[in-house]
């Protein structure tokens, strides 16, 4: 299932495991971006794990023979029993017009 929201190319995919399934949020790279920003945001979740933030599990990929990363991220809205924990984003209870639209005093 492709998700049409947010800043990103992305699509829902199910991993069937010894454990179950795991569900999984892939962002994609876009031709357009200016730097690797798939690449930035795994990073940054390493980066956040390191310093003992707890994120969601993630893996990065690279494909090559189509010039595109994705980063698959655990979904931590969907409990182990397949149920949805709800949410909604800041930017929509902010009713942000654009993705940069706010600071960080706004949210505060």
């Amino acid at each position: 299932m492709f998700a049409w929201g947010g800043a990103r190319p992305k699509f829902l995919y199910t991993e069937s495991g010894e454990d179950g399934f795991t569900h999984y949020l892939v962002k994609l790279s876009s031709k357009s971006d200016k730097y690797p920003v798939i690449r930035l945001e795994a990073a940054c979740l390493r980066a956040a794990q390191a310093c003992g933030i707890e994120t969601p599990a993630c893996r990065l990929e690279r494909y090559d023979d189509i010039g595109v990363d994705a980063l698959s991220i655990v979904r931590f809205d969907v409990t182990p029993e397949g149920g949805r924990r709800h949410m909604v984003s800041l930017k929509t209870l902010m009713h942000a017009e654009y993705y940069y639209s706010k600071a960080y005093t706004d949210i505060l």
